[in-house]
């Protein structure tokens, strides 16, 4: 697990954990709606130029290029936690890169009508061995089948992987959605290490 904190194994197995950053991931703005929802103050927005083109990013070189990301904090009883809510975005990866450097955990937004478009960017955090969640972002009435339907979609081989369902425009199911991450983020560097089931069938 990558973080900027030098200890961050061990800030997990304290209780309260002085501080945590998480990725909060989704398509469509999601990502920084949800954020928005969880923080304690308003989301703070910083829009980047992105003048440097990384390989393979399809950015060309077009100087009017940016990305925007969100910033927030929320206090738990577990820890305060530090939000960075950034676009799924095959095409940003390479900015991904360094947000993960600082990274403790992630929430991943998912369509339940096309939780196919998430199975990039969770195939990308898992292979990085970063603790995540799935929120299954579904207002109005539950479906009874969406988490089985998202598992099968993400090939979330690991049953240790948490999905959610959740209205992410409301702040209590929101909120429980972070505090199974953090839960699920304690727990796997608590438990001894095991070796990770592949995502794809074969």
């Amino acid at each position: 697990m990558r973080s900027l904190h030098p200890s961050a194994e061990d800030c997990l197995l304290l209780d309260p954990c002085p501080s945590l950053t998480v990725l909060v991931a989704g398509p469509h703005g999601t990502a920084a709606a949800l954020a928005a929802v969880l923080s304690d103050d308003p989301l703070r927005q910083i829009t980047e130029p992105l003048s440097v083109t990384a390989p393979g990013s399809g950015l060309g070189e077009d100087p009017e290029a940016t990305v925007t990301l969100g910033l927030g904090s929320i206090a738990l009883e577990q820890a305060t936690v530090t939000l960075f809510a950034v676009p799924d975005e095959e095409r940003l990866w390479f900015r991904w890169e360094e947000l993960l450097a600082a990274a403790d955990a992630a929430l991943v937004i998912a369509d339940p009508h096309d939780p196919g478009s998430s199975l990039a960017t969770t195939e990308y955090l898992y292979r990085r061995r970063i603790p995540l969640a799935v929120v299954i972002n579904q207002p109005g009435p539950a479906w009874l089948g969406a988490a089985a339907t998202v598992r099968r979609a993400l090939y979330l081989a690991d049953p240790r992987i948490p999905l959610v369902t959740a209205d992410i425009a409301e702040h209590s199911p929101a909120l429980r959605s972070l505090i199974t991450l953090v839960e699920h983020a304690h727990a796997l560097v608590a438990a001894p290490a095991a070796a990770l089931p592949q995502q794809r069938s074969s």
